[in-house]
């Protein structure tokens, strides 16, 4: 596995950002590769994304690309007043990264772990494919839950959009979510997302990283396809 950490100023975030780029060690070899943006708990930073699953072996064993931007307190979202962490995702970074590495931006996917899903679920709303791993929404959803230390934080990503979270707004977007049964339960509850494919991999993150990064990578395969491809 090939590991490049790097560091780029945006105009979407207003100061310089880190990310980490994992790639198998085939890359390089005159074909662009899918790529999938992992999108850390809040809480938690890339390194520990990287710690919770086999990342030199699911880079391998799938051929893909796996990118791991920090994302502070953000959720991942586009704050109230403040830097636009989702438009930076869906725009900003991919472009930079397809401009310097052998990386497919038609075969693009995202993952959410826990409180990531916040961010990867807005990219999904854009057409990205989409996968979650044991989704903590409703407690990311809460003012004075574990996820929000202090309000003031809470407000700078979700106040003002608590109707961008209602059920009725996610039955056009589809995807697969791994996890425990009460992730997956509270994901369905919440969000209405009785339609996604779930996956259950009880108590083991690592699980739930692979399962749900394997059919996200499958899922990618077909995109840039025309429908005659695709059979």
């Amino acid at each position: 596995m090939i590991v490049v950490d790097g560091r780029a100023r945006t105009n979407y975030l207003k100061f310089p950002n880190a990310y980490t780029l994992l790639l198998p060690e085939r890359a390089g070899k005159g074909e662009r590769m899918p790529f999938v943006l992992c999108l850390h708990d809040l809480g938690q930073d890339r390194w520990q994304c990287m710690r919770e699953m086999d990342a030199q072996g699911l880079v391998e064993r799938l051929g893909i690309a796996l990118v791991l931007p920090e994302g502070r307190y953000s959720c991942f979202l586009n704050m109230a007043h403040g830097p636009r962490w989702n438009d930076y995702l869906g725009q900003e970074l991919p472009a930079q990264l397809c401009h310097t590495f052998a990386l497919d931006r038609k075969k693009t996917g995202v993952l959410g772990a826990r409180a990531g899903a916040l961010g990867a679920l807005e990219l999904a709303k854009k057409g990205i494919p989409c996968a979650l791993a044991e989704p903590g929404i409703s407690d990311a959803l809460t003012c004075g839950s574990r996820y929000w230390p202090n309000k003031a934080q809470w407000c700078g990503a979700l106040k003002g959009r608590e109707a961008d979270w209602q059920p009725s707004r996610w039955q056009a977007v589809q995807g697969v979510m791994a996890g425990s049964k009460k992730a997956l339960d509270d994901a369905e509850r919440t969000l209405g997302l009785s339609h996604w494919k779930k996956l259950h991999c009880e108590a083991d993150a690592g699980k739930s990283w692979e399962a749900a990064l394997t059919q996200l990578a499958a899922c990618m395969e077909t995109q840039g396809r025309t429908p005659a491809e695709r059979i």
